[in-house]
């Protein structure tokens, strides 16, 4: 989406986003026209390789790690989200003082709610990023909703919901993260459904890097030139996850390289196949649970179906949930007016600017309320 030129009255805000792929941060500039967000500025930053080991191995389940470790991460993290902040001003030439606040998503390192105590635990210092930037900073977002009684994600589909929802017809807004998520957006309704799906890009991912093809599948070539396993996609589609009935949400506490090789060594055949043929299979993982959760809708008329996150840039996975749906409109949200990288970020955006304001978010992840006021502030 070609981005625009602020207007000197409309106020600006800050999205920062870092998902569950770990790859970086994702930074938008915003301001709201009417009643709909419009993208200002976008600047994508990878994780520093230092930064980006330590991520993926403290959210390894097997390993454990001092308090002192997590602590100095948080505050890492946090500096290179300020960092972010700084970059992205500059490239759009805005003063810090015409921003009036940062959202920050946080970056996740783990999520747990089927415990007796649920939690969704992101660092990225707010603190930080507030005093760094001299911006008021609004961040903690799942805190409210996990104590509240729900997921705690995704949170975006409220977000989906403002931004793209139409009286026309229905839409099926897919986040493709390392975790997928839907939004189902109900032509004329006033309920909201949104949840995680399973696997985006984790595994793929992860498969990618334990077997030297880099950090990720671009535009999943690798998985092209494989040939999926019919049995062992059927026994990943088995899995418990995609029997709990929603509002549900997930993480790599589950979708792992861990949860992988269990499944790869149950069978001979599996262990020893070929990795690109692995990788073929994962990526029909991803578009199958994801294509199986939208087909459970039901709507009628069919929805159209509109794809953001990372997973929007791999082409042979767009085109393996395209094939699930021959004759619906299947296209990424450039379609409808925001780069598919920039949704999320643009998304923490419109929270913080929902926080600034005491106006509610509307929520679709299993609790007993449905609205409640998210986040909190942390000034510069």
């Amino acid at each position: 989406m070609e981005e625009k030129t602020p207007s000197d009255t409309d106020p600006i805000f800050v999205g920062l986003m870092s998902g569950t792929s770990m790859d970086g941060v994702d930074a938008v500039a915003v301001n709201f026209v009417g009643n709909k967000l419009r993208l200002i500025a976008s600047l994508k930053l990878p994780y520093p390789s230092p930064i980006k080991e330590d991520l993926l191995e403290i959210t390894d389940t097997r390993n454990r790690f001092t308090l002192k470790h997590i602590a100095c991460l948080d505050i890492t993290v946090g500096n290179f989200f300020a960092s972010t902040v700084k970059q992205l001003l500059d490239k759009a030439q805005i003063a810090s003082d015409d921003i009036v606040a940062i959202g920050s998503h946080g970056q996740t390192i783990s999520h747990n709610i089927d415990k007796k105590t649920p939690y969704s635990w992101q660092i990225g210092n707010p603190s930080n990023i507030a005093v760094k930037t001299g911006i008021t900073t609004v961040a903690s977002f799942r805190s409210a909703d996990v104590a509240l009684g729900g997921q705690g994600a995704p949170l975006v589909p409220a977000f989906h919901e403002y931004q793209f929802s139409s009286d026309n017809c229905h839409r099926v807004i897919v986040n493709i993260g390392g975790i997928a998520n839907i939004s189902i957006l109900k032509k004329n309704a006033s309920d909201l459904i949104g949840y995680d799906t399973g696997p985006g890009n984790c595994l793929m991912d992860d498969w990618c890097r334990q077997n030297g093809q880099g950090e990720f599948d671009e535009a999943g070539r690798w998985a092209k030139s494989g040939n999926a396993i019919a049995p062992l996609l059927d026994k990943l589609l088995s899995g418990p996850y995609f029997d709990q009935k929603r509002a549900k949400s997930t993480g790599r506490e589950l979708f792992n390289l861990h949860y992988l090789y269990s499944v790869l060594n149950s069978r001979k055949e599996w262990k020893n196949a070929n990795p690109r043929d692995v990788q073929a299979t994962l990526i029909e993982f991803t578009s199958q649970s994801i294509a199986k959760e939208i087909k459970k809708s039901q709507l009628d008329p069919k929805p159209e179906i509109y794809i953001c996150g990372g997973g929007a840039s791999n082409t042979f996975l767009m085109e393996q949930i395209s094939k699930e749906f021959p004759t619906q409109k299947v296209s990424t949200t450039d379609f409808l007016g925001i780069h598919p990288d920039f949704v999320e970020a643009a998304a923490f955006a419109w929270l913080a600017k929902q926080r600034l304001s005491q106006s509610p978010v509307k929520l679709a992840t299993g609790g007993k309320h449905h609205e409640s006021v998210l986040g909190g502030i942390y000034s510069a």
